[in-house]
Parts: structure tokens; sequence; C-alpha cells
């Protein structure tokens, strides 16, 4: 039996909206350069929205607020980040030291092993794990970030547009024809999404870090405040974030102090990401973004695919912004839906 014409309008109008994501998704890819600054400003601009209304409301004029918070924004990121640069090329130079220190640790572990009968090359072993090898992850991570302040100023004053902006920008929405009302509470949930996720995600970050650090400073490890600012930067990525912040860190003590500090330092990051990820986190964050656990890795690991590094780091925020457009939506609202959380699901992190 043929189809109907109204399936084949329908199987047509299906292929075309397949295209099309295909063509957007290709044309993100191309354009990732351009495109991951512009999306770093709208998301830092909505972040800085907050203070900047709340300065507003203690009678601090508007172009006082948006100067404030622009040298605020300033001093923190920029000093961050030579902070950081300056720690990981001190820990580069000592490299080849540690390497050493490894090898040297690879050969009696393989002739421990070989005494209770198992035998492996303790050259292999090295080379296997190596720190150079774990650092390779890290530094993937932070040349995507570095690319990004590399385009610092470009991101600086695409920021200061967008606030200048604002406060015009509700104005000029009521003058679109149509439904002004739905969009401005379209946009007054992405903005007040964007800024709980990322004022819940910084703090439990911060603490974590800071948690991190302590600890290693107790134990002795070298470079504690470096581990510890990864451990920071790396909590913002869903599932994955935390193991690839603890593979350099335990691996270093292990190499530096030996495996019963090494076993101590791979606990601590283990009780640290369940107590605040696991308990602590869902508590303030609940289903408020709206988003299942499965949806969050699969963000991950598609805005990683598509956006590199910072597409990790923004997975949670575009995908939460999509289900909302979706939500909004009679026609997708199907799809917010499967994007969602299970009825007895409390966590999206």
């Amino acid at each position: 039996m043929a189809p109907s014409e109204s399936e084949l309008t329908r199987i047509f109008k299906i292929i075309m909206i397949l295209a099309g994501l295909v063509i957007l998704i290709q044309a993100m890819i191309v354009s990732k350069a351009i495109l991951i600054p512009l999306m770093m400003s709208f998301v830092i601009a909505i972040i800085c929205l907050g203070p900047s209304q709340w300065l507003m409301a203690k009678g601090v004029p508007f172009w006082m607020a948006t100067t404030i918070i622009v040298i605020v924004l300033s001093l923190v990121s920029f000093g961050s980040f030579f902070l950081l640069e300056n720690s990981i090329q001190n820990f580069k130079g000592n490299i080849p030291e540690y390497s050493n220190k490894f090898k040297g640790l690879a050969e009696n572990i393989a002739a421990f092993a070989g005494s209770k009968g198992i035998h492996f090359e303790g050259q292999l072993f090295a080379n296997l794990l190596k720190p150079e090898s774990a650092m390779k992850y890290a530094s993937v991570f932070f040349q995507g970030l570095s690319s990004l302040l590399t385009n610092g100023f470009f991101v600086l004053i695409t920021v200061i547009f967008i606030l200048a902006e604002s406060s015009g920008f509700t104005g000029k929405i009521t003058r679109i024809p149509g439904n002004p009302e739905k969009r401005l509470e379209l946009l007054k949930k992405v903005s007040v999404g964007v800024q709980e996720y990322m004022l819940i995600k910084s703090m439990t970050s911060f603490a974590t870090g800071v948690l991190i650090t302590i600890t290693l400073l107790l134990l002795g490890v070298d470079y504690a405040f470096l581990w510890g600012m990864l451990a920071f930067g790396f909590n913002f990525v869903p599932s994955i974030g935390s193991i690839i912040a603890a593979v350099p860190a335990v691996l270093l003590t292990l190499i530096q102090l030996g495996p019963i500090s090494a076993g101590l330092v791979a606990l601590c990051y283990l009780v640290v990401n369940i107590v605040i990820g696991t308990l602590i986190e869902p508590q303030f964050m609940g289903k408020k973004l709206g988003l299942s656990t499965l949806v969050v890795f699969l963000s991950l690991v598609f805005w990683g695919w598509v956006l590199g590094p910072v597409g990790m780091l923004l997975s949670v925020i575009l995908t939460m912004t999509l289900k909302i457009a979706l939500d909004n939506h009679k026609s997708t609202q199907w799809l917010g839906i499967l994007l969602g959380p299970n009825p007895d699901e409390k966590t999206i992190t």
C-alpha cells in the first residue's frame, strides 16, 4: 500500500529537520574558533547580570555597576590564568626528574611482582603511566582554555557591550510583534537557570578545590595549589571531570611519597567528590535544571566533540537552555520531557 500524501509530507519534514541539524552541527564545528568566544561572552554576561542588578538595587548607577563588574571579572580571570599558567610551566620543568623517579619505581614494582611469580616489563609499565602521559589530558583541556583566554580581550569587550545593552533589552523585546510576555519569560528562565547553576557549581567547585589543596599540603605533595586549581576547574566538567583532575595528582604522589600516600590522596578525591558531588550539591540543585543524568553525560560527549574542552564546560548550560526552549513550544514539549529527569530522579550531575 502506497503511503498517503500526509505521510509523505511528514517524512519529508523529518528528513529536512535532520538535514538541517547535520548542517547546523557542521557549521558549529567549522566556526567554533569564533563561536566559542561568543558563547562564553553571553554566558559570562548572564552571570554578571545578577551582581550588576544587585548593585543597582543598592542605588549604584548602571554605568558604575557595570564598570565594577568588568574590573572584578578582569582581575579574577586573568589573575587566575597567569597563576595557573606559571604553576603548569614550573611543573613541566620538573617532569624529567619525576620521570626518572617513576622509572625506578616501575622497576621496583616489576621486581616485586616477579618475586611473586608475576612477570612484566618494568619499562613498558613506566611508559604506560609516565607523568607526561598523565598530564596530556589536563594539557589538552587547558590548551582549550588558553586559546579562549588568548581572545580574552575580545570576550571582555563583547561582555561589556552585552551588559551595556541589557538595560534596554527588555524594551526591545516588548516592541517585537507577537507574544513579548512569553519571550521575556523564556529569557528570564534561561538567565535565572544559568545564574543558579553557575552559583551553586562555583561554590561546590571552590569547596572541592580548597579541600583537595589542604589535604595535599598536609601530605607534603608538590604543587598542591596547582592540583587544587585543577580540581576546581575540572569540577565544572560533569561526570568525568573529577576523575581527570585526580589522575596527575595521585600519580605525582605515588612518585614523590610512595603508594600509601598515593592511596590516601585517591581516597581524599573519592570522599570529597562523593560528599560534595553526590550528597551536598544535589540538595541545592535538586531538579532545578531539569536534566537527567544520562542527558548530562551525553551532552558532555556531544558538546565536547563539537566545541572541544570549552564545550565540556558549557555542556550543561547549553543543554539546559535547549530544554527550556523546547519546553516553551507545544510541538517540542515531548522532546523537553525526554531530556528531563525521571519522576524519582533528584540529581543531574
